[in-house]
């Protein structure tokens, strides 16, 4: 009900200006307005409903072993569990590319799964630079790609920050950004 009496009165005074308008001689013309968006927004599976919202959260990362000796560009996997806004507690698995001379990383496949299976995609490039014995500082920009369930057609980004430690082969990566999907879409 709510949603539905701005509604009316909105319509109710377009149809009184459209009135006023065409009795007016020579009144400058005014756009037509088109309210099968707003109207359509209002809808519970409308793929309109999609609007953007705060992502935020938290991953931790264990990785394959280095091999002995590093090649200059080498393609790490790992898994990990996260706390994220929009997914709850989930898991995530990277493949990247990282190249070691030119301190750079971008991902193969950089993958969130929910607890309900919805899987959320993304690309992401960045930097490492080293910042200790044996761990490295992860700077990184994140695009939403898509996924599976309400992710499907999921876009937005991120940025990523984080430490590794190759020692241990873990990592830990904070990310800040924003996320664009239909909540309601249960593909």
């Amino acid at each position: 009900m709510r949603r539905t009496l701005p509604c009316i009165l909105s319509l109710a005074i377009l149809a009184g200006c459209d009135d006023a308008l065409s009795t007016t001689e020579n009144a400058p013309s005014t756009p037509t307005v088109d309210l099968s968006e707003s109207v359509a927004t209002t809808r519970p599976n409308s793929s309109a409903s999609a609007r953007s919202l705060p992502f935020s959260g938290r991953c931790d990362i264990q990785s394959d072993a280095f091999p002995s000796p590093l090649p200059p560009v080498l393609r790490q996997a790992g898994t990990g569990a996260c706390q994220l806004a929009r997914l709850g507690q989930a898991s995530v698995f990277v493949l990247l590319d990282i190249n070691f001379a030119l301190g750079t990383q971008t991902s193969v496949a950089y993958d969130f799964t929910a607890a309900n299976g919805d899987v959320l995609r993304s690309s992401v490039s960045g930097t490492n630079t080293p910042s200790g014995p044996g761990t490295a500082r992860i700077s990184a920009t994140m695009k939403f790609t898509g996924g599976t369930g309400r992710f499907a057609n999921a876009t937005g980004e991120a940025h990523a920050e984080g430490v590794a430690n190759f020692v241990t082969r873990s990592s830990s990566v904070t990310y800040d950004g924003w996320i664009s999907y239909d909540a309601s879409d249960r593909r």
